[in-house]
């Protein structure tokens, strides 16, 4: 994979408050969710900042960084400070390098047959890599003291402790939501079935958590990755995650963008079709049923930031 550009060095005691003016000083941030951003302020350096940031990332990007060629961005430093009149939220901040290239999602439409393929075979060497991180019986995303928490599992922390973390997770997601939009999973409803199939227990698979081309950086000349962004999400989760989260984003692009992505990632990812679909009605319906107070449950991570 291409190498990352030159950085210049940034100077040891930069505070927090210059990092801001920073931010301020440079061009409107990239929005990356509704509580999340980053921005490039020069010097081949971002700062990713909001809400949603959290130590337990820059966990990631160095487990990431130590364990496999992956190329990740180099952390410089990470801060997190509580927001004044929300005393129970906290905004965070990574300063780390900036990766060369473009986001796959970007170049997705004008993709030819070859270039396709020299995607598909890079991605399949960075999910293998990633594969060399499996440790059946681990589950959740690193930093999180063993729990997902993101909004794929609606926001509230689920951590699987029994020894049964399938049906942990099934459970978890039903419970979240309300009676009505819960029956055509259970009970002989229309997707009970698939839902008891997507569900077997099974090993976990370590994974990125968020694979798609938004966070897929690739070199638009040659086409080969050049680094994979955004670990928030990395850890060890049920063997068709990479499958279900392929999908979810097929499903959210045009009609060209979904076509050639669904062109790569059945080569990269290891596919669990029926499985894949079981989480994308089921996850869906959990965003779709989210409460804006489960945004503000805390897990380990959070209690640590503070």
């Amino acid at each position: 994979m291409t190498e990352a550009a030159t950085v210049v060095p940034v100077p040891p005691d930069l505070t927090l408050l210059e990092i801001k003016r920073l931010i301020r000083a440079r061009r409107k941030p990239q929005t990356l969710s509704s509580s999340c951003s980053i921005v490039d302020i020069g010097n081949n350096l971002v700062v990713k900042f909001g809400e949603d940031v959290c130590s337990s990332e820059v966990e990631a990007m160095k487990y990431i960084s130590d364990h496999t060629p992956v190329r990740v961005p180099h952390v410089i430093a990470y801060y997190n400070e509580i927001q004044p009149r929300q005393p129970f939220m906290r905004k965070g901040f990574i300063l780390m390098t900036k990766l060369p290239g473009k986001t796959l999602r970007n170049l997705l439409e004008g993709l030819n047959a070859d270039q396709i393929a020299i995607v598909a075979a890079d991605l399949r060497e960075v999910v293998s890599e990633l594969g060399r991180l499996n440790e059946p019986g681990r589950w959740g995303m690193i930093g999180k003291g063993g729990a997902f928490h993101s909004p794929y599992f609606g926001g509230a922390p689920c951590a699987p402790r029994s020894s049964s973390p399938m049906a942990d997770l099934k459970a978890h997601l039903l419970a979240s939501m309300n009676q009505f939009d819960r029956k055509p999973f259970i009970d002989g409803g229309a997707f009970t079935n698939l839902i008891d199939h997507t569900f077997k227990e099974c090993d976990s698979a370590f994974s990125h958590g968020d694979l798609r081309p938004d966070n897929i950086l690739v070199d638009p000349e040659t086409c080969h990755i050049t680094g994979v962004v955004n670990w928030a999400y990395a850890g060890w989760y049920p063997c068709s995650w990479d499958n279900f989260v392929a999908l979810n984003s097929e499903r959210a692009y045009g009609l060209e963008e979904g076509n050639n992505w669904l062109e790569i990632y059945p080569r990269a990812v290891e596919m669990h079709n029926d499985e894949a679909i079981g989480f994308y009605l089921l996850l869906n319906q959990v965003v779709e049923c989210l409460q804006p107070a489960s945004a503000f449950a805390r897990c380990e991570c959070c209690d640590r930031d503070e």
